[in-house]
């Protein structure tokens, strides 16, 4: 009976660290998910800080170019009002001038200097005109490149809004597919929780209480040469068979199990047997290469 009492201590001590070795495998994967989700939120922000930059960037740009332009368009308009009222002055000169003319000509009637007064005010006359038409060429010209730049500047404009538009058509895709990726891994790791999560009811009394195997002994009588259960699972000497778990004891040993060169020597070594595809979880990669997750 102290033999009985402390083989079953034994199996039971063996359910808890098996329980315990799949809980924790569970937690690692886990975590390994949330991690892989935690990095791809923090590329994605990344991603988003640098378009940011280079959008504001651009906006730095144009609007330095549209500072330029507008210190041109005014300085334009000052060279435009400027012709305008040196135009302005040559009229208001000319009609003083005609006035002078006209008591001139009525003080002068009949002296000797009416030709040469009249000669004087021709060539005044022909100055006159001569840089009137030059003033004018020179505004319509300087009115046809500012109608030419308003049209440029109009044309620039209506295209920088359809692209700024169609960047925000863009980045709303963008965040709707960030959405629906998120939406799609949440569903992930939903179906991964609700596989592995456990189902069994706690039952003390079945824990404690007396196991089949021991009332078929009770009924059948005790043999010594027969085991006490069917073994469903693998042995010690299959367990100890596999290299990964003597390599994973040897590193263990010298101190270097949680090194990144064991990882790396772990993951490349194969298995004794390539795992079933029914095994494979639908998340991980469904190639038992080395490194992945289906042969470590």
């Amino acid at each position: 009976m102290d033999h009985e009492r402390a083989w079953d201590w034994l199996r039971f001590s063996q359910a808890q660290q098996r329980a315990l070795a799949q809980a924790g495998q569970r937690d690692r994967g886990e975590l390994l998910a949330r991690a892989l989700v935690t990095l791809e939120e923090a590329r994605l922000a990344h991603q988003e800080e640098l378009l940011l930059h280079r959008e504001r960037r651009l906006q730095l740009d144009t609007c330095t170019q549209l500072r330029d332009k507008v210190q041109q368009w005014r300085a334009r308009q000052e060279e435009v009002s400027q012709l305008e009222a040196l135009m302005a002055a040559r009229r208001q000169e000319e009609e003083e001038g005609r006035l002078g003319r006209r008591r001139d000509n009525e003080a002068s009637v009949r002296s000797h200097q009416r030709d040469k007064l009249k000669e004087f005010h021709a060539r005044q006359q022909d100055r006159r005109e001569r840089l009137e038409r030059r003033d004018e060429e020179r505004l319509a010209l300087l009115r046809s490149s500012m109608e030419e730049q308003a049209r440029r500047d109009q044309e620039r404009v209506r295209y920088r809004e359809e692209t700024l538009q169609l960047r925000r058509q863009e980045r709303e895709a963008g965040e709707l597919q960030r959405q629906r990726e998120q939406e799609e891994t949440r569903s992930r790791l939903e179906a991964l929780r609700s596989q592995v999560a456990v189902v069994a009811e706690a039952d003390p009394e079945r824990m404690m209480g007396e196991t089949e195997a021991w009332r078929s002994r009770q009924k059948e009588g005790c043999e010594p040469q027969k085991p006490l259960y069917n073994i469903n699972t693998y042995t010690d000497s299959q367990i100890v068979s596999d290299p990964r778990v003597r390599v994973e004891q040897a590193l263990r040993e010298a101190g270097l199990h949680q090194t990144p060169y064991a990882r790396q020597v772990l993951a490349d070594i194969r298995p004794p047997r390539a795992p079933r595809r029914d095994t494979v979880s639908a998340g991980l990669r469904t190639d038992p290469t080395p490194g992945s997750y289906e042969g470590r």
